[in-house]
């Protein structure tokens, strides 16, 4: 039998429809089960939706213009200003000095290079880049047993000068595909680079990005609550940031070196598209320079109209994680006009300003209570059914739905059933509870899914052992192979053992919800 969504929607209203629930946790669950399910075949449709919105976006920014009243972008350049020029940056050549210092090359894909890990993007790849003034600064960035790993690099492969970015789509859900766009490897570290020296400047005033998404969740969960908070989404937010905006409240230098390590194009099935956008998703800066801008508008905007800014502990009125917004209700319809008259278009159907429910970066709230529902990206593997298996069941118990018609679905996919503790990952097996295996003398062995490793052989790094040298202190190199990251993982099975088979990470569940589990899985 195969796999069906329909099939699973139908039997998820049925669950849903079998009693009387809470109604804001079911409506969550119903909209979100299948929103984000992959399609398991490309389509030119959905690729070309997604291209279309990136274009459109594109256009925004090249026809945005400021505003005739500049009061509050004035306050925000301001703070800006202040955030930035400390000192640290002095010129062009000096900013672009400092993001080298602090460049890596990512995990990613990069124009040019062979395979997605460091050892082989670095030195066993075309190393490719918009201009050669980036190559200049690389090579006196880098010490002396790197340097003489690139000379050997340099011997075999070339340094490629590209024009722009590449654009490419990837599946998403039933209604767009999701466009990622690949930079040239030697821009990326650059970009990096500057991404590290704008989280820095970012914990000047209290937000760390690691550990801002849990921020934002309380102060959602605050907002839904009292009404004191409202949580703010934008609509293609990376991409509307426009050049115009940017070069306006940035320092000169920051702008121009930050433009320095980005395309000036991408490019889509041959067709190439300049780019009004200060830079793309794909950018490796682009996360923390939308947070640095729009919490300066956030914190222009408070100022502007008299509301004090508490960046910190239980009162903290302001919080940013990209695009997520977080604001004092009593300033929502200002701040939304500051953002609008910045070219940024808010997204009305996920922005509350009112109201018991509020939402930020994972975060659904209603009446403080978080009711998010489950998100089923890709269901192919046995593996994928079983981390939906253990998802679905564990908000089925936190939101005290029964859902045994849903569950039963996803079982039958679930191939072999291995049976492993709670603490394990989601795509290991099947959660459980002690009473379901043996355990002999405290410590039980288990079998469990485990992702494979993509190894990459050496090859002509063999020749660079400057390179291998660079590659383990980096700690790319494992078991006589270089490791990368798996964007489709493989699995095998290995065996586990544990001296805690009971010890739930999952807050709201117990040995009880696990033993009650146990029902459905021996049937």
């Amino acid at each position: 039998m195969d796999f069906n969504p329909t099939i699973l929607q139908s039997k998820l209203e049925i669950d849903l429809n079998a009693g009387f629930h809470n109604t804001e946790a079911r409506l969550s669950i119903l909209s979100s089960f299948l929103k984000k399910l992959e399609p398991n075949e490309k389509s030119k449709v959905l690729s070309d939706a997604a291209v279309q919105t990136f274009l459109d976006a594109n256009n925004r920014c090249k026809d945005y213009v400021l505003p005739d009243r500049l009061d509050i972008l004035n306050l925000a350049k301001a703070w800006i200003y202040d955030m930035l020029y400390d000192g640290e940056f002095q010129s062009t050549d000096l900013t672009l000095n400092h993001f080298a210092n602090y460049g890596r090359f990512g995990p990613g894909r990069s124009i040019g290079a062979k395979h997605c890990n460091f050892v082989h993007k670095a030195f066993d790849s075309d190393l490719t880049l918009t201009d050669t003034k980036l190559y200049s600064i690389y090579t006196m960035t880098i010490q002396d047993t790197w340097r003489a790993a690139e000379m050997q690099r340099k011997a075999s492969n070339s340094l490629k000068l590209v024009s722009c970015s590449k654009i490419a789509t990837v599946p998403k859900n039933n209604k767009t595909d999701r466009l990622v766009c690949t930079e040239p490897s030697l821009n990326m570290f650059f970009q990096l680079g500057a991404a590290a020296i704008l989280e820095r400047k970012l914990r000047k005033v209290n937000i760390n990005l690691p550990c801002q998404p849990e921020i934002q969740k309380k102060l959602a969960q605050r907002g839904s609550i009292d009404g004191s908070l409202a949580t703010i989404d934008l609509t293609s937010a990376s991409d509307t940031i426009s050049n115009t905006l940017c070069e306006y409240l940035l320092p000169p230098a920051i702008f121009k070196a930050l433009k320095g390590i980005s395309a000036k194009k991408c490019s889509f099935e041959g067709v190439e598209y300049d780019l009004h956008m200060m830079s793309t998703a794909g950018n490796g800066f682009t996360f923390p320079l939308q947070t640095l801008l729009f919490y300066s508008l956030v914190w222009a905007t408070l100022r502007y109209n008299g509301v004090s800014v508490i960046n910190y502990g239980v009162e903290r009125n302001i919080g940013v994680n990209g695009d997520d917004i977080i604001c004092p209700s009593g300033q929502y319809y200002e701040v939304i006009e500051t953002l609008t008259s910045a070219g940024f278009v808010v997204n009305s159907e996920k922005s509350y300003g009112t109201g018991p429910f509020r939402e930020s970066c994972g975060g659904d709230y209603f009446l403080g209570r978080d009711i998010r529902g489950v998100y089923l990206k890709r269901l192919k593997k046995p593996q994928d059914f079983i981390s939906s298996f253990n998802r679905t069941y564990r908000w089925s118990v936190r939101q005290g739905i029964a859902l045994p018609q849903t569950l039963q679905y996803l079982l039958e996919f679930c191939g072999e059933r291995l049976l492993v503790p709670p603490s394990e990952m989601d795509d290991a097996g099947l959660h459980c509870c002690s009473s379901m295996v043996k355990i002999k003398n405290g410590l039980t062995r288990y079998r469990c899914y485990f992702p494979v490793e993509h190894k990459v052989a050496h090859g002509r790094l063999l020749e660079n052992p400057d390179a291998l040298l660079v590659g383990a202190i980096h700690g790319s190199l494992k078991d006589g192979y270089v490791t990368e990251r798996t964007f489709a993982p493989s699995y095998k099975t290995v065996w586990h053992k544990t001296p805690n088979w009971d010890y739930i990470p999952h807050v709201g569940l117990t040995r009880r919800d696990y033993w009650n589990l146990s029902i459905l899985l021996s049937q």
